[in-house]
């Protein structure tokens, strides 16, 4: 996954299902990037979205804002060199612009820079967790208290409290002790 690819996840990801997001995703690399071998796609770039007009990008079923922030992004930044900065960095620059967030920020951070620092913040599931664990409505940002604990693992945890609590493996008790 390119960090462009990650970054596109993360923007066809906020606040739909999961199986929409992903065909959301597949409609966009299909109209943008080259076919490779056997039927599959190219991961897209950073230049490919770039490209891309925030119109054409609705008329794929990318909401509007969400279309204009990722090309605008791409524009302004080469993603691939977001590598060579610190995750607090990264993530302080992604969510500067408008339409990305902290969680669209940890889906580059875990897919597209491999970086387990900074997880999931704001995720529905998580949020689902910590409304059984505190019995009351939570904030999007309190999914970073949950996830705080884990420091630099913290990606990582999100990711697993979230396959565990949709297989019933985790009880909202046990985490609370």
């Amino acid at each position: 996954v390119t960090v462009a690819h990650a970054l596109l996840r993360g923007v066809c990801g906020q606040l739909i299902d999961w199986h929409r997001s992903r065909t959301l995703e597949r409609r966009v690399i299909r109209a943008l990037s080259p076919p490779g071998s056997q039927g599959l796609f190219t991961a897209p770039t950073t230049s490919a979205l770039a490209t891309a007009t925030p119109s054409e990008l609705r008329r794929l079923g990318l909401p509007e804002r969400r279309a204009a922030a990722l090309v605008r992004l791409c524009r302004s930044v080469d993603l691939e060199r977001l590598r060579e900065h610190p995750t607090d960095a990264v993530v302080a620059r992604l969510v500067r612009e408008r339409g990305l967030g902290p969680w669209s920020a940890g889906v580059v951070c875990l897919q597209g820079l491999g970086r387990t620092e900074h997880g999931l913040v704001g995720d529905l599931g998580l949020l689902k967790l910590l409304r059984v664990l505190r019995g009351r409505p939570v904030e999007a940002d309190e999914t970073a208290q949950l996830l705080a604990p884990y420091g630099e693992w913290a990606g990582l945890a999100s990711v697993y409290l979230l396959v565990a609590q949709a297989r019933g493996l985790v009880p909202a008790e046990a985490l609370a002790a």
